[in-house]
């Protein structure tokens, strides 16, 4: 989970250092501003980096926005990175296929500061609550301890790794019998 004074990170990627600087500028002291000037480097630094927003360009030489926002969304890694395109593409056409690979939101050139400004700040807690949600729904709520669905999913990612890279897996479970009565006596803080 974020830290509380953390800025929020977002990559603007566009092929014209313009744009970018234009957008930049006008986020730069709400958020932790990353750059691209490609689509193959915006997945690349993507996949390195916790990227909280992708503010992404449609019009690019050899991989469009499109491209960059389907292979986003078809990595477990980046999946969840919530994209915004921001472009001189105007047709419900070009927007409605934005929207169909994954993005969020969609945005034209010549565009407004502060509508934009106001729309990544509300992607942004929109993500970060998300993030919270997923973060609580792993952990037992009286005990803080991980659970079910926390190892449900990580066992799932370690079976189909181990089934990928053909290595053994090995699983204990335990159950500790009368142990209700424990809980009982002392509580669940205590027996978690």
């Amino acid at each position: 989970m974020p830290e509380i004074n953390q800025q929020p990170t977002i990559l603007i990627v566009d092929d014209m250092i313009t744009n970018i600087l234009i957008l930049s500028d006008l986020l730069k002291d709400e958020y932790d501003i990353k750059i691209a000037k490609s689509g193959l480097k915006a997945i690349e630094i993507a996949n390195s980096q916790n990227i909280d927003l992708i503010l992404l360009d449609i019009e690019m030489p050899k991989m469009n926005g499109y491209e960059v926002c389907k292979n986003l969304k078809n990595s477990e890694k980046t999946k969840n990175i919530p994209i915004i395109f921001v472009t001189a593409r105007n047709s419900e056409t070009d927007e409605e296929e934005g929207l169909n690979l994954g993005a969020i939101d969609y945005i034209t050139k010549p565009f407004n500061k502060t509508i934009v400004k106001l729309r990544v700040r509300n992607h942004i807690k929109l993500k970060e609550k998300t993030d919270l949600l997923e973060q609580l729904s792993m952990y037992d709520g009286l005990t803080n301890i991980k659970n079910r669905r926390f190892f449900d999913e990580i066992f799932e990612k370690s079976y189909y790794e181990s089934r990928r890279k053909k290595t053994n897996l090995a699983l204990m479970m335990i159950d500790i019998d009368f142990f209700k009565p424990y809980n009982d006596n002392y509580g669940h803080g205590k027996g978690g």
